[in-house]
């Protein structure tokens, strides 16, 4: 169903509403990769409360080669990068080559994944370095997308939680809220 800008349900949805549904269409995304997107553009676009209370959208989009995943990766961008909010949003992937890809960096340079927790905690100059760096890089960051998330082990997806809460200075959810 298309909505014409001047119809009375286009002209009652929020902006980013319309956007949502404008990108949809642009990056002609199927039902559910069109639900993926719009549980972001929903949890991004609406105002929230914020602080460690304010509980975050964790999704998860599987889905063999081919199935459509990183049109919805480019919608988010397109998303982000139209309401003016891409401080708040990263593309990563476990590879180099998918990183590339996909327009982003490597989880492991992203997060930290490399650096050990005592040297990221170390109350040393070195140590303080690292974790501001990590800190900055999260600073404003809400949405933080791995691709080909499949080729992290647990270990490494436990580290990544660990440095988010470091990062984010929030331990009361996982990936630091």
């Amino acid at each position: 169903m298309r909505y014409h800008p001047n119809d009375r349900p286009w002209q009652q949805l929020h902006l980013w509403q319309q956007l949502a549904v404008t990108l949809i269409a642009k990056h002609q995304l199927n039902s559910r990769q069109a639900l993926a997107f719009l549980l972001l553009a929903d949890n991004v676009g609406q105002p929230t409360s914020s602080g460690p209370s304010a509980e975050p959208l964790r999704l998860l989009v599987t889905g063999p080669g081919g199935t459509g995943k990183s049109r919805i990766f480019e919608a988010w961008t397109e998303f982000h990068k139209e309401i003016q909010r891409t401080e708040e949003f990263r593309l990563t992937a476990p590879t180099g080559v998918v990183a590339s890809d996909i327009g982003g960096c490597t989880i492991h340079s992203e997060a930290a994944l490399c650096v050990s927790r005592k040297n990221l905690l170390a109350r040393t100059a070195g140590g303080s370095k690292i974790r501001e760096a990590l800190e900055s890089r999260f600073a404003m960051l809400k949405t933080l997308v791995v691709d080909e998330i499949y080729f992290m082990s647990a270990k490494d997806i436990s580290i990544l939680s660990e440095n988010c809460s470091i990062a984010k200075g929030n331990a009361e959810h996982v990936f630091g809220g």
